[in-house]
């Protein structure tokens, strides 16, 4: 536990605006479906939400410098993942986290910031390049990620499931083509799968009602995961009524 104290730091904010959202799971799992329609969500209730999702940036696009760094860094993390080369994929994943804190404060004025991924709760996951990457990476997202997340949605889903879809993306939109990703492989799916469930247990015991967790099924409609969702915004007061 005092590991995972020092690995996630202090939590929350003093005050209560952003209310901060980690999305997790493993590849594959519906992260970025489920964070796109959470936003929609949120902002048909008139809060004003925005994702952070490294190394697209989705939501910061308007900013050249995070256009540029969207480009570069996805160009040689895929020229690492091609070359099977540890170093170029270490390159393109510290640049592609390091403007987090910048990210942070550019979304400062959201009622609520939707992390597809939180550097401070996902540091490890490159472990399956080896322990030195994974430790690296552990630090990179400590130092960038400062504060966990005030709620963290933690999506299952089986690692067979999503292996499957992972192909069917890349059949079907050609993202990352030629590339070939560790972590991505079945038996390292079935590993992270794991790791984030130790993880979230370590997360509720340490934590208590600090951080607050949401488990969902990642095979379940999306629209009703949404609903569960916002169901513990509401109880959490984020959201009125």
């Amino acid at each position: 536990m005092g590991l995972l104290k020092r690995q996630f730091g202090r939590v929350g904010r003093a005050n209560k605006k952003p209310f901060d959202i980690g999305v997790v799971g493993i590849d594959g799992a519906g992260k970025s479906t489920l964070s796109s329609g959470l936003k929609q969500a949120l902002q048909g209730l008139n809060l004003n939400a925005k994702i952070i999702n490294a190394p697209y940036y989705s939501d910061l696009q308007g900013y050249a410098f995070f256009r540029w760094l969207s480009r570069k860094s996805k160009e040689i993390i895929s020229r690492g993942a091609r070359r099977k080369n540890k170093i170029t994929l270490l390159v393109g994943s510290v640049m592609a986290v390091l403007p987090f804190r910048i990210s942070k404060s550019l979304t400062k004025r959201a009622d609520v910031r939707i992390y597809e991924r939180h550097p401070t709760l996902e540091g490890g996951i490159f472990e399956v390049y080896g322990k030195g990457l994974g430790n690296t990476m552990m630090q990179v997202g400590k130092a960038t990620g400062g504060f966990a997340p005030q709620l963290v949605i933690f999506m299952k889903v089986v690692p067979e499931i999503a292996a499957e879809r992972i192909a069917a993306d890349r059949t079907r939109t050609g993202k990352w083509r030629g590339a070939e990703f560790p972590h991505e492989k079945l038996e390292n799916l079935r590993r992270m799968q794991s790791a984030y469930e130790r993880t979230i247990s370590l997360l509720k015991k340490t934590y208590g009602n600090k951080i607050a967790v949401v488990e969902i099924n990642g095979t379940e409609p999306v629209g009703k995961n949404i609903q569960g969702i916002v169901q513990k915004l509401k109880e959490l007061g984020v959201i009125a009524g």
